[in-house]
């Protein structure tokens, strides 16, 4: 019973803890200097739908919010902060204003936190 209630408790501390961080972390964070570097990778790296940016490229920005994954999309960039079995969570910077957000709230204009399958 002890082991049950220990597992739960896990599982329910690791879904918690990415949005608030990710939000912690774009607090302190050059808001424009990441925009200007989301531009930039996106300008580099997208060539099909969605393309993953390999570790050595990421500006120090991304870098900051300790991301498992970043990927480049044509309206934006997914900075993935978390991850559990099918689920992932992080930071989406949208480049292009005209694009709908992904499905969770806008943090501030063209920051918005997503969980659940990117779609990519």
């Amino acid at each position: 019973m002890k082991r049950m209630l220990l597992i739960v408790a896990l599982l329910f501390l690791a879904s918690c803890k990415g949005e608030g961080n990710a939000y912690a972390q774009l607090v302190k964070a050059d808001r424009k200097q990441l925009l200007n570097d989301a531009r930039a990778l996106q300008a580099r790296y997208v060539k099909r739908p969605s393309e993953e940016v390999p570790r050595s490229a990421w500006p120090a920005s991304i870098a900051a919010f300790h991301p498992e994954k970043v990927t480049v999309g044509q309206w934006g960039v997914w900075v993935q902060t978390d991850s559990f079995f099918f689920d992932a969570s992080g930071l989406y910077i949208g480049t292009d204003s005209t694009y709908p957000p992904p499905r969770r709230g806008e943090i501030e204009p063209n920051f918005h936190w997503y969980s659940s399958p990117p779609g990519f």
